[in-house]
């Protein structure tokens, strides 16, 4: 008798033992997995500065799709050993399907099928992982606390390199250990909303000392990256997220009026950009008609789609392929060498033609239905507002920088990460700080 229940008590043991470790795997593969793809200028740091084309192709191709290798292999072993249901990961990811067999076919008709097949599995491999990482969590504080935690490192790391300007700072803005000025000013567009909810919910991270300084820093880092783009969508993605809320709770005609209001404020400043003209609309808000030169890159992008609009040239066959595209900045003497069409939705269409164009607003369309509508309003939580925030900086920063549908970039991958696992996470209960979730 005394044996059996020796046995029964290890056996229990080693039950409640192996369920407690497995979630910190799972939080520290989803940390290192985004430290790693939002901080891609620390493989850079050595050689800062202007890189030719042919150095831009070379570097830390090898290294970074065995690490996408690996977070891949890692993201399917946790979901075997969690046993999550796998008919809910296909239906939350259902509406990205279409897209990515649209890019994998693309490389029948590409014109460079060895880059396009490349850069589309590396796609399915990124855009998989980050969905089944996501599916990984039921307690939205412990998947904010990851969060919370690998945008602290990065942020610290970013605040550091102000140390050392020759490894940090680019001719036309600060970068930290992000890949360009851009990045930087992207990572603390979408760091903020989550140090400032921390700030208010101690629950997310208990010293709200700390959350206020990653606030001050975050605006710090934002303001020297001169990221105009991010800049000015700090306040709009704030202003939307919380309108989107107040129309939520109220269900009211309060709520009706509020989209009156907005829909008219939004024609009235559409019909001063019409009558005044975009150009000097952006040399009066950026002093930059120009936007650094992104006039000259979407007139090129959109006369390649005007050449193939319907198919497009090939998933990654735009870009950083063949002859290399490389900018000359009027007012510089570098020349840069460009990795996208600094406009997301422009790549797409260039890259997937109208189909894919098409195949893609579906995809963010579902997005935002299931992030508004699908959630009942008793279920929306606190990572539903860091989630809508996200889309809205996502979206509205894709009209000056490539994210979406982007092999390797860190900021689409958060970007489902943030979204689906707001979705999986809608109807679990909150099991606190510790449980499994």
């Amino acid at each position: 008798m005394t044996n059996n229940f020796s046995i029964t008590k290890f056996k229990l043991t080693t039950r409640v033992s192996g369920a407690s470790v497995f979630p910190f795997i799972r939080d520290g593969v989803t940390f290192t997995y985004l430290i790693v793809m939002l901080t891609a200028n620390i493989g850079y740091l050595a050689t800062r500065g202007v890189l030719t084309a042919e150095e831009v192709a070379k570097q830390g191709s090898i290294i970074s799709q065995a690490t996408a290798v690996l977070f891949f292999g890692l993201s399917i072993f946790m979901q075997i050993v969690d046993r999550k249901s796998v008919r809910r990961i296909l239906v939350t990811a259902a509406p990205l399907v279409p897209m990515l067999i649209w890019v994998l076919l693309s490389v029948t008709w590409s014109d460079f099928p060895d880059a396009s097949i490349r850069r589309a599995l590396r796609l399915v491999v990124d855009t998989t992982t980050a969905i089944l990482l996501a599916a990984g969590y039921r307690d939205q504080y412990r998947f904010l606390r990851v969060i919370y935690f690998t945008f602290t490192i990065i942020l610290i790391a970013d605040i550091a390199l102000l140390g050392v300007p020759s490894l940090s700072f680019t001719p036309i803005g600060y970068a930290g250990v992000h890949e360009s000025k851009q990045a930087a000013g992207i990572f603390c567009l979408v760091a903020l909303p989550l140090f400032l909810l921390a700030a208010i919910d101690r629950r997310i991270f208990p010293f709200r000392i700390i959350s206020f300084s990653a606030v001050l820093g975050c605006l710090i880092i934002l303001a020297i990256s001169l990221s105009k783009s991010a800049l000015g969508l700090v306040p709009i993605c704030v202003i939307l997220t919380l309108a989107i809320n107040f129309i939520r709770r109220t269900k009211s005609l309060t709520a009706f009026v509020m989209i009156l209001i907005l829909a008219i404020v939004a024609l009235i400043a559409i019909l001063i950009i019409v009558s005044i003209g975009f150009d000097e609309i952006l040399k009066v808000t950026v002093g930059d008609p120009t936007l650094t030169g992104r006039d000259q890159i979407w007139d090129y992008s959109l006369s390649l789609f005007s050449q193939s609009p319907l198919l497009g040239h090939g998933y990654g066959a735009v870009w950083n392929v063949g002859v290399f595209s490389v900018l000359q900045l009027p007012e510089m003497s570098e020349s840069f060498v460009l990795t996208g069409g600094q406009n997301g939705y422009l790549d797409v269409m260039a890259e997937s033609g109208i189909v894919g164009l098409s195949l893609a607003m579906i995809f963010l369309a579902s997005v935002l239905y299931r992030l508004l509508v699908r959630m009942p309003h008793e279920e929306f939580k606190e990572i539903n507002l860091i989630a809508i925030y996200t889309f809205f900086a996502i979206t509205l920063e894709d009209m000056f920088e490539t994210n979406i549908f982007r092999s390797g970039a860190g900021f689409w991958i958060y970007f489902l990460l943030i979204t689906h696992a707001a979705m999986f996470v809608a109807r679990a209960p909150d099991v606190g700080s510790n449980g499994r979730g």
